[in-house]
C-alpha cells in the first residue's frame, strides 16, 4: 500500500484566501491542519507502510532548507515559491523536482520489494 501527504499551498494563495475572507468568502484551506494532518499520517504509517510525503518535497528547497511560515507559536510548511505560479498547483520547475523525487521512491519500493 501506498500513501502520501497532502500537499501544500503559498504565499499566493494565503493572499487570496485573505483576500476572500475580508470580502466575505469562506476559506477552505488551513495550512496549520493540513500539516497537522500531514504529521498523523507520517506517525500512524511511519515504519508500517511506505510513505512518499509530498507535503515534505513540496515544503523543501533545492538547498535542502524547509520553506515555513509562523502562525502564532507554530510552525508550518508550506509549497516553495519557486515550484508554483499561482500559490497552489505545481509550475513546470516543481513538477520536475517532484516528479524526480516521485520517481526515486519508486525505484525505492521496487528495490525493497526484492
Amino acid at each position: 500500500m501506498l500513501c502520501y501527504a497532502p500537499g501544500l499551498t503559498g504565499l499566493e494563495k494565503r493572499i487570496k484566501d485573505l483576500i476572500k475572507k475580508v470580502i466575505g468568502k469562506v476559506n477552505q484551506y488551513d495550512h496549520s491542519s493540513a500539516n497537522r494532518f500531514n504529521e498523523l499520517l507520517l506517525t500512524t504509517y511511519r515504519n508500517k507502510l511506505p510513505v512518499f510525503d509530498l507535503a515534505r518535497y513540496e515544503s523543501t528547497f533545492p538547498d535542502g532548507s524547509r520553506c515555513m511560515v509562523k502562525k502564532g507559536n507554530q510552525l508550518n510548511y508550506e509549497l516553495v515559491p519557486a515550484y508554483t505560479t499561482d500559490g497552489g498547483h505545481l509550475n513546470e520547475q516543481g513538477q520536475r523536482i517532484l516528479g524526480e523525487k516521485f520517481l526515486l521512491f519508486l525505484a525505492w519500493l521496487a528495490e525493497e520489494s526484492r
